[in-house]
């Protein structure tokens, strides 16, 4: 079903009331509360935003919950995505403070918050993707896992609290490379690219000869900056 039904998308109007969580919460999943500082929003996908966290596991076998009401931990957040920033139900990116295991997850800083809104059969397809990835045994698999998130007090809704994709030997393990690196023994490998749908600064393009109008466009994300050599 996952892999064959196509994308549904649901009306793209925003609802600006605020939905209780003791009225919409399934007690099912772990619940991720997140506290931007006097409550300012998330605006764009360019600035974060300081704020506060705790993680209630919710009794969810092989979780364990992280910081309470009283006691939250800091993080900054900002908004994340390109096209699904612009639906009503937005995805988001979090930097804690300090490294946390986040649902049964290694230890980092660096989360995303995948919507699962318009797109949520594709987000279905990534996760099945992930699971078989695992069973392959891929040297890397993004690691991910359901979860409800109420935000300044407002439930809304279920995510998939998802591991950054990042150089790091918890995640792609390989050498992380200099900005404008010359020296030719150290640039011979530690690549972390995106085969991307944008245009972008940091991005080299193939064009097929015979298909001028098809073109593969690579985003380079490390090193961010690449010397001539």
């Amino acid at each position: 079903f996952l892999l064959s039904q196509p994308h549904l998308f649901a009306e793209e109007t925003v609802d600006t009331t605020k939905h209780d969580p003791a009225e919409y919460l399934s007690n099912t999943l772990p619940v991720l509360y997140i506290s931007t500082v006097d409550e300012t929003p998330i605006v764009n996908t360019e600035d974060y935003i300081e704020g506060s966290y705790h993680l209630d596991a919710n009794g969810c076998e092989g979780y364990e919950s992280i910081g309470t009401v009283d006691e939250p931990l800091p993080l900054t957040i900002k908004g994340r995505g390109n096209a699904s920033w612009r639906l009503p139900k937005k995805p988001y990116r979090l930097k804690l403070n300090a490294k946390a295991s986040m649902l049964g997850m290694p230890k980092s800083k660096h989360w995303v918050l995948m919507a699962a809104y318009a797109d949520w059969l594709a987000h279905g397809r990534d996760y099945l993707n992930f699971k078989i990835s695992e069973k392959l045994g891929m040297p890397y698999t993004t690691r991910c896992a359901p979860c409800e998130v109420v935000l300044n007090g407002d439930y809304i809704g279920m995510y998939f609290l998802t591991e950054q994709i990042r150089i790091d030997k918890d995640r792609v393990n390989i050498n992380e490379q200099d900005d404008e690196e010359t020296d030719s023994n150290k640039i011979t490998g530690g690549w972390l690219l995106e085969i991307d749908n944008y245009q972008e600064e940091s991005q080299i393009r193939f064009v097929d000869p015979k298909k001028p109008n098809q073109i593969m466009k690579v985003t380079y994300h490390n090193p961010e900056v690449i010397s001539n050599e």
